[in-house]
């Protein structure tokens, strides 16, 4: 397991109606109610890494009869937290650069997809923890990120949106450019895509 998995084992033995779980093999100190489930299960978050850490479960039937504990180890490693990234919701003008940096705790690679199932990496315009996209085509965009570390551990993915909308194209300006003192001053510019000037 990594840090933020949740630990799930899920005992079972013929006859059983309830198991109990315990740290120690003589069941003198026993697991916390709240990391137990209604079925039995061992069931919660784990928020520390631990090299090795062993619970000890028995199972009971209806007439108070046990069996012999069970042991069970597990690892929990360091996991990739607190993933960010920059420039999310960004609105970018066709054929502008842009760039998206991703960050997480514990991280030592990034991975970036075209889809929310993972199963898509985007491959070029990625550089390290850096994904820079083609920006020719106007349209609405998203792609998703994931943290990693040596540990094998990865983050929960991060959706990312952005937007690439179109250039004003071909400007022309009309009017007289020659005029005599106290004329009033009239030159219109019109461009393909444009919605406003400055000047």
């Amino acid at each position: 397991y990594c840090t933020n998995d949740t630990v799930l084992i899920t005992p079972s033995a013929t006859n059983a109606t309830s198991y109990i779980w315990a740290y120690d093999a003589n069941f003198n100190y026993l697991v916390e109610a709240s990391k137990i489930d209604s079925q039995g299960q061992l069931n919660y978050l784990a928020t520390t890494s631990i090299a090795n850490l062993t619970y000890y479960v028995k199972a009971i039937n209806s007439n108070g009869c046990q069996t012999t504990p069970m042991s069970v180890s597990i690892i929990i490693k360091q996991g990739v937290t607190n993933l960010s990234i920059t420039n999310n919701n960004a609105i970018v003008c066709q054929n502008n650069t842009i760039s998206f940096t991703a960050g997480a705790t514990n991280a030592t690679s990034y991975l970036f997809y075209q889809n929310a199932d993972l199963t898509i990496p985007l491959t070029t315009g990625v550089n390290a923890n850096v994904y820079a996209p083609n920006t020719a085509t106007t349209g609405l965009y998203s792609f998703w990120v994931v943290g990693s570390n040596s540990n094998g551990c990865q983050s929960q993915s991060l959706k990312v949106d952005y937007e690439i909308k179109a250039n004003a194209l071909n400007l022309i300006t009309t009017g007289t450019t020659t005029m005599c003192q106290n004329e009033l001053v009239s030159i219109i510019p019109s461009a393909v895509n444009a919605n406003s000037y400055e000047w």
